[in-house]
């Protein structure tokens, strides 16, 4: 676990104590949709590291695992965050959603950017296409510190913003 991880929660907690428990479900049931099918897949993990950006599962490597296979592993989190923002109601509701949409941002430690990571690594558009997540990378962070001068409560997206472009870099 490293430190970051502790900063966020106490983050969280500070801006957002009233949705801390909703928070905690989404993650959980988001992790375990993860796990359920990289288990289902035949895939195990080695580590978990949680870090203030997310929590980071390192799965075994198979040199014959198809290219579906980590697609579906890496959109399953968010799957089970829009499954359960179709099934709950109230802030559960509305947690899970942010949550799932968070997710496939396009930083490469978040399940989007892991997704694009995939699809662009090896062809002939990678360069190009590196150069316009940053850019959207960038607006992204900008749009939130705009937004975080008029609501604090968006304060640790937009320090989870910065940590994940830092990462990125």
């Amino acid at each position: 676990m490293h430190f970051s991880f502790l900063l966020f929660n106490a983050l969280f907690f500070l801006f957002l104590p009233e949705r801390a428990g909703d928070f905690y479900i989404s993650c959980i049931l988001h992790e375990l949709g993860h796990i359920l099918t990289a288990a289902a897949l035949g895939q195990r993990l080695l580590s978990v590291d949680m870090r203030g950006t997310g929590i980071l599962m390192i799965p075994e490597k198979k040199a014959a695992a198809p290219f579906s296979h980590g697609l579906a592993v890496l959109l399953s989190g968010p799957a089970v965050n829009l499954l359960l923002w179709a099934a709950a109601s109230g802030e559960l509701a509305g947690t899970s959603l942010a949550l799932g949409l968070y997710n496939l941002l396009p930083y490469s430690q978040l399940d989007g950017g892991a997704v694009l990571e995939l699809l662009i690594s090896g062809t002939s558009g990678e360069r190009t296409a590196r150069r316009v997540l940053l850019g959207a990378k960038l607006v992204l962070s900008a749009g939130l510190f705009i937004v975080s001068l008029r609501d604090v409560r968006a304060i640790p997206l937009l320090i989870g913003s910065v940590l994940l472009l830092a990462g990125d870099m």
